[in-house]
C-alpha cells in the first residue's frame, strides 16, 4: 500500500529519462528508467544523479534513492504489475544464450574477414607465437601439416574474432559431445535413407588394429533421384566371435534390422573374395560380388611375392633392418594358383620373384640407411636430375609393389652405379662391407618387361576404386580390354618388314624395345614374358568366368559405351534382351505399386506351373480377358512395345558422349526423355566395382588409432570414424551443431 502512495503519475511534464549502467538484475529494468534532473544540459548523465525512478509501461513514478542504490522498490513493482514479465525473462535467459551464440555463428565469415583487416602483429609477437606454436608441434608429437588442418585455423580465427577470452574444453567434454554427435548423425542418416534412397549397395570388410580387436566396416552407396551419388559409412562394428560366415551373416542381419534396410531393394554386396564373406551373403540371401581389386591381387600376385621374408641383417648402425613393411603376400589363395603352374612356368615366376626380392632390398637399405640415402641422392644430382625417393612396397598391396619396381627402373642408372660401388674398396670401406645383389641388364630388361605385362591391371585398379562416379557399369569393358591385352603375343614381337615399331601409341612399348631389341637376350626375355603374358590369362579367365552375360549387360547404362563394342555380336543382342526384361520387370513392379489390386495378376503370372498341376481343380477359375491387358487395366504388350521402342532410341542415339562427362550428369540431363530406363540407372550406377570405400575407413580408424591412442575403447573409435565419415553427408554444420551440444 505505501508503494502505492509513492507513485504519482507524471503527465503534465516531459520527462527526461535515460538506463542505468551496471545493473546486476536487468530483469527488473525492462520497462523501467531513472529520471534526469529538471535542470542542467548535461547529455550523459551517471546512476547517482538521478531524481529517481519511472516506468514506462505504466507511467509512474518509483521511489529510487541513487546514493544507497537500494533497488528493493523497483524490485516490488515488476512482481507486483509485472511479474509475468520476469517469468519470461527467466524462461527466455538460456534461449537468448543461444541466439547470441548462433549470432556469432552467423557473423563467423564476416569475422573471419574482418581478420584480414585486424592489423598484422608485431614481430616480436609473431616471433613469440611462432615459437609456441613450434614448442606444441614438438612436444605433442604433431605432424608438421596440422598448421594447415583447416578446423584448426577456422577455430583459432574464430576465437581471435570474438577478442574474449574462450575456455578449451576438457577431453571429457569433447568426448561427450562425440557421442552425442554421433548418435545424432546416425538419426539423420536413416531419415535420410528413408526419404532419399531406393535402391542402393553396400561394401563390407574386416581388419584388425595394433591391439589386435577386429572390426567390420560396412558403406552404403545410392544415387538419389536428380542423379546424386551418396554414400554413407553405415557401421564400424567391433567384432568379437570368429570370422565364420555364420558370425559374419548375424552382423548383417543385424545392419538391415537397425538401419531398416529392405533387403529386395539391395543391388549388390560388394566383398573380398574370401568364402567366409561369400557364405555370409548366401545366408543373407542377398545378392553379392567378389572384389574386383582383391581378384587382380590374387591373379597378379604369384608374380610379385616371396614365400619367405628378405634375410637382409644390417651391419650398418643407422639402417633399421626390420622387415615389418616388407610385402607379404603369402596367403593360401597365392599359395594355390602357384602350385597349378607348368614347370617353365615356375622357373620364370621364381626368376622374377627373385629380381623383385633384389629390388626390395636395395630400395630398403636406401631407404633406412642415412649414409645410402645422402649417397643415392649425391648420385642422382650428379647425372643433373631432380633427386626422387625410392618407393618400399607394402605388406597388403601388389600395386604398391608395382610402384616399386616402377620407380625403380626410372632410378635403374642411380641403383646400379650405387650397387656397383659397393664392390669396390672405398664403398666397402664406406658402407661397412654391406653386400646387396646385383641387377643384370638382362634382369633389368626382364623385370621392366614384367611392368608392362601387369600394368593395365594397375590401371584398371586405380580406375575402378573411385568412390565419386559409376564403377561397376564401367569394370566390364575394362576387364574385356585387359583380355585383349593379354591374349595379344605379339607385344613385344619386332617385325622385321616394318621399321618403323618406334612409332607404336604405348610410350613403355617403345621405350622398352629402343632399349632392349638389340640385346642379344631380347629374344630369351621375351619368350619368358610370353610366358607370364599365358599364364596370367588363364589366372584372369578362372577368377573372373562368373561373370556371365547377366552382369555385363549393365554397361549399357553408361551412356559412353551404350553401343557394347566390347561385347561380340552374339552377346550384344543378348545383352540387349536383358536390358528389356530388367527395364520391363521395374516396370510391372511400379504399376504393382501404383495399382494395389495388380499384385494377385503378378502373382498369377508366377505360378503358372501350379496351375497346370493335378491340384489345379481346387483353384479358382481366372476371370476372361484380353490376354494382354491384366485385370487393373494395365496392357502388358503395350507396355512391353513402349519399353522396347524406348531401349531402341536410347541405344541408337547418334550424338556423341564424351568420355570426360559422367554418366551421372547425363542422365540428370537426359532422364525425362527415357522415363522406364533412367530407374534402371539409379539402380545400378550406384554399385561400386570393389570393396574399395570399407577398405578406405580402415584407413580412417588406422589414423584414429595411433600407438599413442592404443587405450582407445572400440566404442569411441566406431563412434568417431562414423561421424567424421558422415557428418558432411547428412548436412551438420556448425550452427546446427551448437543447438546440439549446448
Amino acid at each position: 500500500m505505501e508503494e502505492e502512495k509513492q507513485e504519482i503519475v507524471d503527465s503534465s511534464n516531459k520527462l527526461q529519462l535515460y538506463l542505468p549502467t551496471r545493473v546486476t538484475k536487468p530483469e527488473n529494468w525492462q520497462f523501467i528508467k531513472l529520471v534526469a534532473p529538471k535542470t542542467g544540459t548535461k547529455k550523459k548523465w551517471k546512476t547517482n544523479e538521478c531524481m529517481g525512478a519511472y516506468c514506462e509501461k505504466c507511467q509512474v513514478h518509483i521511489v529510487y534513492n541513487p546514493k544507497t542504490g537500494n533497488t528493493k522498490a523497483v524490485q516490488n513493482h515488476m512482481v507486483k504489475f509485472h511479474g509475468k514479465y520476469l517469468i519470461d525473462y527467466k524462461d527466455n535467459k538460456e534461449d537468448g544464450k543461444k541466439k547470441r551464440a548462433l549470432i556469432g555463428i552467423e557473423k563467423f565469415a564476416r569475422k573471419k574477414q574482418r581478420m584480414e583487416d585486424l592489423l598484422p602483429a608485431s614481430q616480436s609477437n609473431q616471433a613469440i607465437a611462432d615459437a609456441m606454436l613450434t614448442l606444441w608441434v614438438c612436444k605433442s608429437l604433431r605432424p608438421f601439416a596440422i598448421v594447415e588442418d583447416e578446423g584448426l585455423i577456422d577455430y583459432i580465427h574464430y576465437v581471435v574474432a570474438l577478442q574474449r577470452r574462450v575456455k578449451v574444453p576438457s577431453r571429457k567434454s569433447i568426448r561427450k559431445n562425440v557421442m552425442s554427435l554421433s548418435k545424432e548423425v546416425s538419426d539423420r542418416m536413416n531419415k535420410a535413407i528413408e526419404k532419399n534412397i531406393e535402391f542402393y549397395a553396400l561394401t563390407s570388410d574386416i581388419w584388425s588394429s595394433r591391439t589386435m580387436q577386429s572390426y567390420m566396416a560396412v558403406t552404403m552407396h545410392a544415387v538419389t533421384k536428380d542423379f546424386d551419388m551418396i554414400d554413407y559409412t553405415l557401421e564400424v562394428m567391433p567384432l568379437t566371435e570368429r570370422h565364420t560366415g555364420e558370425n559374419i551373416k548375424d552382423c548383417f542381419e543385424t545392419i538391415f534390422s537397425s538401419r531398416s534396410l529392405k533387403k529386395e531393394k539391395l543391388v549388390m554386396m560388394l566383398r573380398d573374395n574370401a568364402s567366409n564373406g561369400k557364405r555370409a551373403c548366401e545366408l543373407c540371401d542377398i545378392p553379392s560380388f567378389g572384389c574386383i581389386g582383391h581378384g587382380f591381387h590374387l591373379i597378379t600376385g604369384p608374380f610379385l611375392v616371396k614365400k619367405d621374408k628378405d634375410n637382409d641383417e644390417s651391419n650398418d648402425g643407422p639402417c633399421d633392418e626390420s622387415t615389418d613393411d616388407v610385402a607379404d603376400y603369402n596367403s593360401e589363395e597365392i599359395e594355390e594358383i602357384t602350385n597349378c603352374f607348368d614347370l617353365s612356368t615356375t622357373k620364370v615366376i621364381s626368376e622374377l620373384v627373385k629380381i623383385v626380392s633384389s629390388i626390395r632390398k636395395i630400395v630398403k637399405y636406401v631407404k633406412k640407411s642415412t649414409i645410402a640415402k645422402e649417397y643415392f641422392e649425391n648420385l642422382q644430382i650428379a647425372q643433373g636430375h631432380k633427386t626422387l625417393q625410392l618407393d618400399l612396397d607394402v605388406r597388403t598391396r601388389w600395386n604398391s609393389t608395382f610402384a616399386m619396381i616402377r620407380k625403380a627402373l626410372r632410378l635403374k642408372v642411380e641403383i646400379s652405379m650405387f650397387t656397383n660401388h659397393l664392390t669396390t674398396s672405398i664403398g666397402k670401406k664406406e658402407f661397412n662391407r654391406k653386400k646387396l645383389p646385383l641387377i643384370t641388364e638382362e634382369e633389368w630388361c626382364l623385370i621392366h618387361g614384367l611392368s608392362i605385362v601387369i600394368e593395365p591391371f594397375h590401371t584398371a585398379t586405380v580406375t575402378l576404386s573411385g568412390e565419386k562416379y559409376p564403377t561397376f557399369v564401367f569394370a566390364m569393358p575394362i576387364l574385356r580390354v585387359i583380355k585383349k591385352f593379354l591374349m595379344n603375343q605379339d607385344i613385344f614381337t619386332i617385325n622385321s618388314n616394318d621399321p618403323d615399331f618406334l612409332l607404336e601409341k604405348d610410350d613403355e612399348i617403345k621405350k622398352f624395345k629402343s632399349a632392349y631389341s638389340e640385346e642379344i637376350f631380347y629374344n630369351d626375355v621375351t619368350k619368358k614374358l610370353k610366358y607370364v603374358q599365358r599364364n596370367l590369362l588363364d589366372q584372369f579367365k578362372e577368377r573372373f568366368r562368373g561373370m556371365d552375360i547377366g552382369i555385363l549387360w549393365t554397361s549399357v547404362l553408361d551412356p559412353r559405351i551404350r553401343s557394347l563394342k566390347h561385347l561380340t555380336a552374339v552377346e550384344r543382342i543378348t545383352a540387349k534382351n536383358l536390358f528389356v526384361e530388367e527395364v520391363y520387370e521395374l516396370a510391372l513392379v511400379k504399376a504393382q505399386e501404383e495399382f494395389p489390386e495388380l499384385h494377385t495378376t503378378l502373382e498369377g503370372r508366377n505360378n503358372d506351373n501350379m496351375t497346370k498341376s493335378k491340384l489345379a481343380e481346387i483353384f479358382d477359375s481366372p476371370p476372361k480377358m484380353n490376354n494382354a491387358t491384366s485385370s487393373s487395366g494395365v496392357d502388358y504388350r503395350a507396355l512391353r512395345c513402349r519399353i522396347e521402342r524406348e531401349v531402341d532410341a536410347y541405344m541408337d542415339l547418334t550424338h556423341f558422349v564424351s568420355p570426360s562427362l559422367s554418366p551421372l550428369e547425363w542422365w540428370k540431363r537426359n532422364s525425362p526423355f527415357f522415363p522406364n530406363i533412367y530407374p534402371i540407372a539409379r539402380k545400378w550406377l550406384c554399385v561400386p566395382a570393389t570393396s574399395t570405400p570399407s577398405e578406405r575407413v580402415f584407413s580412417d580408424c588406422g589414423l584414429a588409432g595411433t600407438a599413442r591412442r592404443s587405450t582407445l575403447s572400440s566404442d569411441a573409435l566406431q563412434h568417431q570414424v562414423t561421424l567424421k565419415r558422415n557428418i558432411d553427408a547428412v548436412g551438420l554444420d556448425v550452427e546446427k551443431i551448437v543447438k546440439l551440444i549446448s
